[in-house]
Protein backbone atom coordinates (compact mmCIF):
# COMPACT_ATOMS: atom_id res chain seq x y z
CA UNK A 1 0.00 0.00 0.00
CA UNK A 2 1.69 3.51 -0.80
CA UNK A 3 2.37 5.38 2.17
CA UNK A 4 -0.15 8.49 2.07
CA UNK A 5 -3.42 7.01 1.21
CA UNK A 6 -6.34 7.06 3.44
CA UNK A 7 -6.23 3.70 3.86
CA UNK A 8 -2.77 3.89 5.22
CA UNK A 9 -3.73 5.69 8.34
CA UNK A 10 -5.02 3.87 11.39
CA UNK A 11 -7.77 5.36 12.27
CA UNK A 12 -9.60 5.96 15.44
CA UNK A 13 -12.63 4.42 16.72
CA UNK A 14 -15.72 6.38 15.44
CA UNK A 15 -13.46 8.46 13.12
CA UNK A 16 -13.75 9.20 9.52
CA UNK A 17 -11.88 10.75 6.66
CA UNK A 18 -13.54 14.46 5.65
CA UNK A 19 -10.58 15.28 3.03
CA UNK A 20 -7.53 13.31 2.00
CA UNK A 21 -4.97 16.29 -0.19
CA UNK A 22 -1.66 16.65 -1.43
CA UNK A 23 0.78 19.78 -1.23
CA UNK A 24 0.65 22.45 -3.69
CA UNK A 25 3.58 21.81 -5.96
CA UNK A 26 4.53 25.45 -4.79
CA UNK A 27 5.87 24.13 -2.24
CA UNK A 28 8.71 23.00 -3.99
CA UNK A 29 9.10 25.82 -6.26
CA UNK A 30 12.96 25.99 -4.90
CA UNK A 31 13.95 22.14 -4.93
CA UNK A 32 12.42 22.20 -8.73
CA UNK A 33 14.09 25.44 -10.20
CA UNK A 34 17.73 24.32 -7.79
CA UNK A 35 17.32 20.65 -9.59
CA UNK A 36 16.83 22.17 -13.07
CA UNK A 37 19.77 24.54 -12.83
CA UNK A 38 22.07 21.61 -11.57
CA UNK A 39 20.46 19.38 -14.13
CA UNK A 40 21.27 22.07 -16.72
CA UNK A 41 25.19 22.73 -15.21
CA UNK A 42 25.69 19.12 -15.03
CA UNK A 43 24.76 19.00 -18.75
CA UNK A 44 26.48 21.57 -20.00
CA UNK A 45 29.98 20.36 -17.77
CA UNK A 46 29.43 17.21 -19.74
CA UNK A 47 29.21 19.02 -23.09
CA UNK A 48 32.39 20.84 -22.10
CA UNK A 49 34.22 18.20 -21.25
CA UNK A 50 33.56 16.07 -24.49
CA UNK A 51 34.58 19.30 -26.51
CA UNK A 52 37.92 19.32 -24.05
CA UNK A 53 38.74 15.53 -24.54
CA UNK A 54 37.61 15.61 -28.43
CA UNK A 55 39.82 18.74 -29.33
CA UNK A 56 42.71 17.26 -27.18
CA UNK A 57 42.59 14.23 -29.07
CA UNK A 58 42.65 15.54 -32.58
CA UNK A 59 45.79 17.00 -34.16
CA UNK A 60 45.88 18.83 -37.50
CA UNK A 61 49.83 18.19 -38.65
CA UNK A 62 51.02 20.29 -41.96
CA UNK A 63 54.25 19.02 -43.29
CA UNK A 64 56.04 20.45 -46.32
CA UNK A 65 54.42 17.23 -48.59
CA UNK A 66 51.49 16.13 -46.67
CA UNK A 67 48.32 17.74 -44.00
CA UNK A 68 47.55 14.88 -41.77
CA UNK A 69 44.96 14.88 -39.44
CA UNK A 70 44.94 12.55 -36.28
CA UNK A 71 41.80 11.91 -33.99
CA UNK A 72 40.55 9.63 -31.62
CA UNK A 73 40.94 8.11 -27.71
CA UNK A 74 40.14 4.43 -28.18
CA UNK A 75 40.41 3.96 -31.71
CA UNK A 76 42.71 6.02 -33.53
CA UNK A 77 41.77 7.22 -37.08
CA UNK A 78 44.62 8.88 -39.77
CA UNK A 79 43.79 10.76 -42.64
CA UNK A 80 46.53 12.44 -44.79
CA UNK A 81 46.81 14.30 -47.87
CA UNK A 82 49.52 14.86 -50.37
CA UNK A 83 49.54 19.35 -50.58
CA UNK A 84 49.78 18.15 -54.33
CA UNK A 85 46.61 16.63 -54.57
CA UNK A 86 44.91 19.17 -52.61
CA UNK A 87 42.99 21.47 -55.39
CA UNK A 88 40.43 23.14 -53.30
CA UNK A 89 40.33 24.36 -49.99
CA UNK A 90 36.93 26.10 -47.92
CA UNK A 91 36.48 28.11 -44.85
CA UNK A 92 34.01 29.38 -42.46
CA UNK A 93 33.55 31.55 -39.97
CA UNK A 94 30.79 31.69 -37.41
CA UNK A 95 29.73 34.88 -35.54
CA UNK A 96 31.14 34.17 -32.36
CA UNK A 97 34.31 33.58 -34.22
CA UNK A 98 33.58 36.92 -36.57
CA UNK A 99 32.97 38.95 -33.23
CA UNK A 100 36.56 38.07 -31.41
CA UNK A 101 38.31 37.47 -35.16
CA UNK A 102 39.04 34.03 -34.94
CA UNK A 103 38.72 31.04 -37.07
Amino acid sequence: MLTGTPNSVELLEDEEIRSSIRPEWTKWTKSIIFSTFTLTLMIGLFGFLYVWVARRNSRYIITNRRVIKTQGILANTTIECYINDIQKVGTAQGVVESIFDHG
